[in-house]
C-alpha cells in the first residue's frame, strides 16, 4: 500500500529547501557584487592613471578647475582637450613668412612646444606633482600626442618606478604637472 501522505510531505519539503537555496544564492551574489563595487571605488584614486579611468573622446577644450565659495576644490569631472592640429605649411610662393623674435631679451608668451604626450593613452594634467589619494586635483585630461611646452620646473616622484614630474604649459596657457614617463621630447 503506497504512502501518499509521506511522499507529498517529502515533495513539499524538497521544494522549500530548493527555494531557500535559490534565495541564499541570490543574496550571496548581491553581496559579492556590492563588495566588488565598494573595493573598486576605494582603489580608483590609486589606479586611475594606469587603468584609463577617464576614457572620453577628446572633444572639449581645457578649462581650469572650479572653486566653490569656501575656496575648496569642487569634485568635477575634468573636460578632455582636443589634440592640436598641425599648422599648415606655407605655400612655396617665393619667401616663407619670417616670425619676429622678442626684443630686448624679454620672455615670449608664444607657445613653443618641446614635448608631447607619449603615454599611449589619455593622461591626467595635475595641479601638483603627485597622484597619491587625496593629493593633486586633475586640471584636465589630455589625449596622447598633445603638444606641451616645458616650464623648466621639476619635482621628485612619489615612487621611483615612474620617474620625476615635470611642469608643462598647454597651448591655451594652462599649466600643470605630468610624469616624465608619460612624455617625450620633440
Amino acid at each position: 500500500m503506497p504512502r501518499t501522505g509521506l511522499s507529498k510531505r517529502l515533495q513539499q519539503q524538497s521544494r522549500r529547501s530548493g527555494f531557500a537555496v535559490g534565495i541564499s544564492m541570490v543574496v550571496a551574489i548581491a553581496i559579492c557584487f556590492a563588495a566588488f563595487t565598494w573595493i573598486y571605488v576605494q582603489l580608483e584614486p590609486w589606479v586611475q592613471d594606469f587603468a584609463g579611468a577617464e576614457e572620453a573622446p577628446p572633444t572639449a577644450t581645457a578649462r581650469p578647475s572650479a572653486e566653490n565659495q569656501d575656496g575648496e576644490d569642487e569634485e568635477e569631472a575634468p573636460a578632455p582637450t582636443r589634440t592640436p592640429e598641425p599648422e599648415p605649411e606655407p605655400e612655396d610662393e617665393g619667401e616663407a613668412p619670417i616670425e619676429e623674435a622678442p626684443d630686448d631679451g624679454e620672455e615670449s608668451d608664444q607657445f613653443e612646444p618641446d614635448y608631447a604626450v607619449s603615454a599611449g593613452q589619455d593622461v591626467n594634467f595635475r595641479s601638483e606633482a603627485t597622484n597619491a589619494a587625496g593629493g593633486a586635483s586633475v586640471i584636465v585630461v589630455i589625449p596622447n600626442g598633445t603638444l606641451l611646452q616645458a616650464t623648466g620646473e621639476t619635482a621628485p616622484s612619489d615612487s621611483d618606478e615612474n620617474g620625476p614630474w615635470r611642469k608643462f604649459r598647454l597651448e591655451d596657457g594652462t599649466e600643470g604637472w605630468l610624469r616624465e614617463v608619460d612624455v617625450s621630447q620633440t
